[in-house]
């Protein structure tokens, strides 16, 4: 009788035990199924009808509390635009800002798009679109096509002229491509410090030291009074 009692409970036991590893493999196994087919964001196109799928964002892990907090103040501000002004450029400029930093850059570009299809003279979306393809999607094509639309639209602007020569220059081994174009910044700038200083920088990380003494010398004869420059350079013209 002790015997059988034993018997009823050992296959009792194990039973039990079979249902419990059961129990966890189906558990496993529809985690497992919920991460696999749950569903993605849409990165082709956004419905901008939307809120609920526009704020759906998936937070980087490396994201500490301060940049949680930066995150949460754009989310609220691209809301606040949205059902203030859903035909506003700056409030799609805005969200594509919001993406950027999550680091969506998918649907970050095409909230930049939008905003130019609303105001095409927008700079901070191009520039922001060419930011993206020259260094977190490459496709500098795609970036020297946005730099140089923000140059034939706000041609005075030197920062505009580095950019492009940079990409030129250290993107695309294009050196001769990006000394015109920072020529171009210096003369089209009206010889703005910050072109020269530019077109300086330029011409002395490529060993080019004729042509950074010329610069540097006209540098000096445009802003005197700039004792940082001559403190930087002041002793190639001596």
């Amino acid at each position: 009788m002790h015997l059988l009692l034993v018997l009823i409970l050992t296959m009792f036991n194990r039973k039990k035990t079979t249902f419990l590893v059961v129990f966890i493999a189906v558990i496993i196994g529809l985690v497992l199924a919920w991460f696999f087919i749950k569903p993605k964001q849409n990165t082709s196109s956004i419905d901008w009808t939307n809120p609920d799928s526009i704020f759906a964002l998936d937070i980087p892990d490396d994201f500490n509390e301060d940049k949680i907090e930066r995150l949460q103040s754009k989310i609220d501000n691209a809301r606040q635009l949205l059902e203030e002004k859903p035909e506003d450029n700056w409030t799609f400029a805005t969200i594509g800002n919001m993406y950027e930093f999550v680091r969506d850059y998918d649907r970050a570009l095409l909230a930049y798009q939008k905003s130019l299809t609303i105001q095409p003279n927008d700079i901070t979306s191009m520039l922001s679109i060419a930011t993206i393809y020259t260094n977190y999607q490459p496709n500098f094509k795609e970036a020297e096509k946005y730099y140089s639309r923000a140059i034939g639209i706000f041609p005075q602007l030197p920062d505009l002229y580095n950019r492009l020569a940079r990409l030129y220059w250290l993107k695309m081994d294009r050196l001769e491509d990006a000394e015109i174009i920072f020529l171009q910044g210096v003369e089209n700038s009206q010889e703005h410090s910050d072109a020269l200083v530019n077109l300086i920088g330029f011409y002395e990380r490529t060993d080019q030291i004729n042509k950074q003494k010329t610069h540097v010398t006209r540098l000096l004869e445009l802003y005197p009074d700039e004792e940082l420059y001559q403190q930087e350079w002041g002793h190639l013209i001596e």
